[in-house]
């Protein structure tokens, strides 16, 4: 007969073994070399999850990603899985190799050292299992592509799905450059379906073919896919142009905005960009951003489909603790129309702090118990609100 000892020891390894089999089995290595030499003798390539301590997103992975039996089961089977952290060690110097600028970077490397594919951010179950299939798959591996892509040999819609892979891995140059000459091979250049694939493409700015191509036939492309589309399209590319060439002033990217839209189209995007000038890049005059962020919700309250800005507006006067009731009475406005696009936590939470400031007593505890319920559905802390509830509940 087993004693109890015994039986809970096999059953103790047994718990072990299974738990060493769900998730993501991660080696551990003395150094990078050994790494190669693992991969080189098991003929696998080497998946290497390059993360900061500081990393929101890189914990969230590892939290909610890593472990899970299914995404273990397929990485484990398929690679040589290491963790390395991008600031100690070896990951300094592997950082400088392989680029990583951004975190998580999740890079595909041979046995050789040579980079064959390459992830980037947060991943959700299936998003993260097909990068790991497309790092098998000669024909989608970002590495590959990269090498093909400069001696010139990518045709067709192989230009397609490397620029859009540069683009998931935020490498903007070589994603512009690999989408212009695909576009400039297609027989039909209007086509909705090239036109859908042809707005990620947008983001260069004033003075890309792509750009110039869609500001050019603005009418025509927004008839067929849809305006509001394309206008937003083409006004983000501007804004991140300016962003990316750290051309921030207000006349030019107004002169932007009033070259690539007609009125009132151009102006009414101008005064947003007002707003985040002073919001965003002048953070020395929050007088200018209080009047440009006026004007520009009260202007076009009906036109602003993004719930957010709303929000963040009213959000901002609350926080500033101003007790002027009719700006606290306008910032309800404004986070009642952010409401309408889109009920949440944290829309149906600013309504009633500042229904608790206007003394809105019934409106408030409204608000205060939607925000609680919404919270709690979606797994939020939500304690803060409900002390906000006591204090709506004692107001006279």
């Amino acid at each position: 007969m087993y004693s109890k000892s015994i039986v809970f020891a096999v059953l103790l390894t047994l718990s072990l073994s299974l738990s060493a089999q769900s998730g993501i089995s991660f080696v551990q290595m003395d150094s990078w070399s050994q790494v190669l030499e693992k991969a080189a003798a098991e003929e696998k390539l080497i998946f290497m999850d390059a993360y900061t301590t500081w990393c929101g997103p890189c914990k969230m992975m590892n939290s909610n990603i890593f472990p899970l039996e299914e995404v273990g089961a397929f990485y484990n089977a398929n690679f040589v899985n290491v963790k390395i952290d991008m600031e100690k060690g070896e990951g300094i110097d592997l950082a400088k190799t392989y680029s990583v600028n951004a975190y998580p970077t999740f890079l595909f490397v041979n046995a050789e050292g040579k980079l064959v594919h390459k992830g980037l951010g947060y991943q959700e179950v299936e998003s993260f299992l097909d990068l790991g299939r497309a790092a098998l798959d000669p024909s989608q591996q970002f590495g590959t592509l990269s090498q093909s892509f400069a001696e010139g040999s990518l045709e067709g819609d192989q230009l397609l799905i490397f620029a859009q892979s540069a683009l998931q891995v935020n490498e903007q140059n070589l994603a512009g450059q690999a989408a212009s000459i695909w576009f400039e091979g297609q027989p039909d250049q209007m086509k909705p379906e090239v036109l859908n694939q042809l707005l990620d493409f947008v983001f260069s700015g004033p003075g890309s073919p792509i750009f110039e191509f869609v500001a050019a036939n603005r009418e025509k492309i927004g008839a067929s896919i849809g305006s509001t589309q394309v206008d937003e399209s083409l006004k983000s590319a501007i804004i991140n142009s300016a962003r990316m060439t750290g051309e921030y002033s207000v006349e030019t990217v107004h002169a932007q905005l009033h070259n690539a839209f007609p009125e009132p189209v151009a102006t009414m995007f101008a005064d947003e960009y007002t707003m985040i000038y002073h919001t965003y890049f002048n953070r020395n005059d929050p007088q200018r951003k209080k009047e440009a962020t006026r004007h520009y919700l009260n202007t076009y309250i009906d036109k602003i489909k993004d719930w957010d800005v709303l929000n963040s507006a009213a959000w901002d006067v609350f926080e500033a603790e101003s007790n002027d009731r009719e700006e606290n009475l306008q910032a309800l406005n404004w986070v009642k129309k952010s409401l309408e696009l889109d009920e949440n936590y944290f829309n149906t939470d600013t309504a009633a702090s500042l229904c608790y400031r206007l003394g809105m007593k019934a409106e408030g505890i409204q608000f205060a118990e939607m925000a609680i319920s919404l919270g709690q559905e979606s797994g939020m802390s939500v304690s803060a609100t409900q002390e906000l509830l006591e204090k709506l509940l004692a107001l006279d």
